[in-house]
């Protein structure tokens, strides 16, 4: 199942009818969740959504609305910029936000979070989802966008399947395999397929434009794109 749940919009100006930002996209079984603002723990219980669909949290950057407010009470992986502004540090992924804000009060810690700081546009995970990839923004501090890719596959042709014989698990077999030994005779898979090109998923917040944006955008299926005002 592929689903983008929005748990809020609003950014940095709440309203009566609009959380803070907050974004959990559902993808063959991974959960994604994007700039989790405040509330997003009570938005998640008012969609249906649980702690344990939560696989990674991917925060565009350290500006107060887009702080890692849920951590699921599985294990997650938090994506996001060692932030600095004008060349100079400022506390990011690595260097105090997200450790403040886990421990700023005594809790019984059941979460396993690992940080992997994005430091460089490029690759930040990959596995049967696809790949995430991060591209740098152009905001006051350091900010990351965010592209999920899935490999591109290859589409079934059912008319070539019937008019060859070939059905039930022998259509899975050379699925797998590649070929299939099929009545006397060798079947291949591009013989009964086209490509299919993989879906792609955007995420771009809090920017202006600039080449990162394109980047990102460039043949996506679905784009998140949003900033407070």
């Amino acid at each position: 199942m592929r689903e983008l749940v929005v748990l809020g919009t609003a950014s940095q100006a709440p309203t009566r009818h609009r959380n803070q930002n907050g974004y959990l996209l559902r993808w063959d079984g991974a959960g994604l969740l994007f700039d989790p603002g405040e509330g997003t723990q009570r938005q998640m219980l008012l969609a249906g959504v649980s702690g344990h669909e939560v696989d990674r949290i991917c925060v565009t950057h350290f500006h107060g609305d887009r702080l890692p407010r849920c951590s699921g009470r599985g294990s997650a992986a938090v994506a996001g910029p060692r932030a600095t502004a004008g060349g100079r540090p400022l506390p990011g992924l690595r260097d105090g936000v997200l450790p403040g804000l886990r421990y700023a009060a005594s809790f019984h810690e059941v979460a396993a979070l690992r940080e992997e700081p994005v430091e460089r546009e490029g690759p930040v995970a990959t596995g049967p989802f696809g790949t995430l990839e991060a591209r740098r923004l152009d905001h006051r501090i350091e900010t990351f966008g965010y592209r999920l890719v899935e490999p591109d596959g290859r589409r079934m042709l059912p008319d070539e399947l019937a008019r060859l014989g070939i059905a039930g698990p022998d259509v899975g077999r050379l699925q797998r395999e590649g070929v299939l030994r099929h009545r006397g005779r060798q079947v291949s898979l591009e013989q009964v397929s086209e490509p299919r090109p993989g879906q792609r998923f955007a995420f771009v917040m809090d920017t202006r434009l600039c080449d990162g944006v394109y980047a990102l955008a460039d043949r996506a299926d679905l784009l998140v794109i949003e900033s407070t005002l």
